[in-house]
């Protein structure tokens, strides 16, 4: 990895600051009227030579990628000329490979991001239900009846069987936590056309967040210049939501991660 190859992104750093030093070129794409700006380099994943993306918050280092072909990084004017979110698409094995080389390459990217700082994060308000139970738990897309999108079968501490991935759907999510950081890891699976069962084309993205993007998206558009204050009741919301799961899932036999405990929110200085 060179200077010449390397996109360096620090979260929060003033947008200008990254297109300045990038040694590859951004296009810039705004919504005007509302203050959205997105600054993108594309390539084709086929090019043999993709840039690395290392990542940074206060210098220190979150995120080192390689062969990653899609940078995007999202600014809010409203917010400030910042960088709080950035999502790359990274090049993963070739397109058709065996399901089975696919998820392997997948659950080793998991681990290194377990290996290097990040915390599996459980997404509110989910049940705090780890793999070691996802066995109790028959269908692949929902939990004591509720839909959900991180499903116990993909807690990255636990490597999913190739049966649960192949009928979990075509798009798998895992979610992150470090240092004010959250990060969202989803892969989109495209099963071949010969061969669906055997083989596919997956897609991988990767999208961080500062605190500043991550939480206003929860509320409706006229509220997040408000989020700040309306967070204690969002909470206490989801709260009360996962507690029903939980009394709903330890009354099936299912154990609840009880030293779970979801990370301080820094801008509500918790």
């Amino acid at each position: 990895m060179t200077a010449k190859t390397n996109v360096k992104i620090n979260l929060g750093q003033p947008i200008n600051d990254l297109l300045d030093d990038s040694p590859h070129p951004f296009e810039e794409d705004c919504l005007a009227h509302v203050g959205l700006c997105w600054y993108e380099i594309k390539k084709r994943f086929a090019e043999a030579d993709l840039p690395s993306v290392t990542v940074f918050q206060n210098d220190t280092l979150l995120l080192a990628l390689d062969d990653v072909g899609r940078v995007s990084a999202f600014v809010d004017e409203t917010q400030g000329r910042f960088v709080e979110q950035v999502t790359l698409s990274v090049r993963g094995l070739p397109d058709n490979s065996l399901h089975s080389e696919q998820k392997g390459f997948v659950y080793q990217l998991l681990n290194t991001l377990l290996g290097s700082g990040w915390t599996h994060f459980y997404r509110f308000p989910a049940a705090r239900i780890s793999g070691a139970e996802a066995h109790k738990i028959v269908l692949p897309d929902e939990v004591m009846g509720m839909r959900v999108i991180a499903h116990p079968w993909f807690d990255p501490r636990y490597e999913a069987s190739l049966e649960q991935w192949l009928s979990a759907g075509s798009t798998y999510h895992w979610f992150f936590y470090q240092s004010g950081i959250y990060l969202h890891v989803s892969v989109q699976r495209s099963n071949s056309r010969d061969a669906p069962a055997e083989r596919g084309t997956y897609l991988i993205k990767m999208e961080l967040q500062t605190e500043l993007a991550y939480w206003p998206q929860h509320f409706s558009e006229e509220d997040q210049s408000d989020w700040r204050k309306l967070m204690p009741a969002l909470l206490e919301q989801y709260a009360q939501q996962r507690a029903k799961l939980e009394r709903e899932a330890e009354a099936a036999g299912i154990k609840i991660e009880d030293s779970y405990r979801d990370p301080a929110i820094k801008l509500l200085g918790e």
